[in-house]
């Protein structure tokens, strides 16, 4: 079942009091970051003031979450990494010993803890792994934007990234903003009442779209994209840059999406794709490659991960099979695959919509996951 406002604004004034209890301890003891963790602090107040106006689901949830990593960042730097996992491990094994005031709520509490660590492990090793590459800038990358490209799809184990990544060095150089090699990003798509979209896509319509709004984290920029895969191929983006992420479209964000797909839509926000990514620029060629680890996704019902997976992407302005990463990993067997985040968090989100043309694909990631 969904949840209704009063039981979010329930969880978040419990976490808001918890977090407070935490950030006072800091600003008495003055330990590392306590300023910044006063005004963090404070504007979640202020959000959650704002929230209980509007009582909107989507905004409410974001903010659970925020306050939620705010706490574990906290708790880690202060107890120090190893210390949280092992606390957080402990009660997650000892869950059914506990006697709770409300089990679901911790379950859930603890459960997005154990995820944050996973997500954090894998961030980790990821870096270590990338860290010899040769950085390149986004100013540097502009000859490569490739808005109007090819995509070639892989989806392989996270196990598999270490030779593959040592395969790749002499050929990519990597995108780094602010010092990070690894960038987060969250995305909230749109569709009609039917899933028009996602049909069109399960019956290879040509001339199809998605819409969604993107936010790139480390950039601090969000934009609102219109994705058109065209009868040719190719991938087309378009986008307009906006304050912020919102389930709801505005008159102007309407009127651009009308403008740029030919046609008044009666679309809204239908679930939460979030991931992080590595991108790589070759050397020599006009070629750019992502590669999303942690990749999550959720609506007000379910939710679900791919997070033992990668889902990497050759962007080229057309195929070529010069790749070097192409060449890579045809010699460790992996191979392309026509795939879609989107379509494949549908799928997993709600296991009743049409996929029968899906279902090979579903098969592999299930394969995957389970291996």
């Amino acid at each position: 079942m969904p949840i209704e406002w009063p039981e979010l604004e329930d969880q978040i004034t419990k976490s808001l009091n918890d977090l407070e209890g935490l950030v006072n301890d800091c600003v008495s003891k003055k330990l590392k970051g306590f300023e910044q963790d006063k005004s963090d602090l404070d504007m979640f107040k202020s959000n959650f003031v704002q929230l209980k106006k509007s009582k909107d689901i989507v905004l409410g949830q974001q903010l659970l979450d925020l306050m939620h990593s705010k706490h574990y960042q906290i708790i880690d730097r202060h107890t120090g990494k190893d210390q949280a996992i092992a606390i957080i491990s402990s009660i997650n094994s000892n869950f059914n010993t506990i006697k709770w005031k409300n089990e679901s709520l911790a379950r859930q509490e603890v459960d997005e803890g154990m995820q944050i660590i996973k997500e954090n492990e894998l961030k980790s090793q990821l870096s270590r792994i990338v860290a010899d590459f040769s950085p390149i800038t986004l100013n540097e990358m502009d000859e490569v934007k490739l808005m109007n490209r090819t995509d070639t799809k892989f989806a392989f184990k996270t196990n598999k990234l270490p030779l593959l990544l040592q395969k790749m060095l002499p050929f990519y150089h990597i995108l780094t903003i602010n010092g990070k090699l690894i960038h987060d990003y969250k995305s909230l798509y749109f569709d009609t009442e039917d899933r028009k979209f996602y049909i069109d896509h399960h019956n290879s319509r040509v001339n199809r779209n998605k819409i969604r709004f993107r936010e790139y984290v480390g950039s601090n920029l969000t934009f609102l994209e219109i994705k058109l895969k065209n009868n040719k191929g190719k991938t087309i983006k378009k986008r307009m840059k906006v304050s912020g992420i919102s389930e709801q479209l505005n008159e102007k964000q309407k009127e651009y999406i009308e403008k740029i797909i030919g046609k008044s839509l009666d679309i809204s926000a239908k679930q939460w794709i979030n991931f992080s990514r590595v991108t790589f620029v070759h050397k020599t060629q006009k070629e750019r490659l992502t590669m999303d680890v942690n990749l999550t996704f959720k609506n007000q019902n379910n939710k679900g991960d791919l997070q033992d997976i990668v889902i990497a992407e050759v962007k080229q302005e057309r195929v070529s099979r010069a790749s070097d990463f192409m060449r890579i990993t045809k010699e460790m067997s992996i191979l392309p695959i026509r795939l879609s985040k989107y379509c494949i968090s549908t799928m997993q989100l709600h296991p009743k919509i049409k996929q029968n043309r899906f279902k090979k694909k579903l098969l592999f990631i299930n394969k995957l996951k389970q291996a």
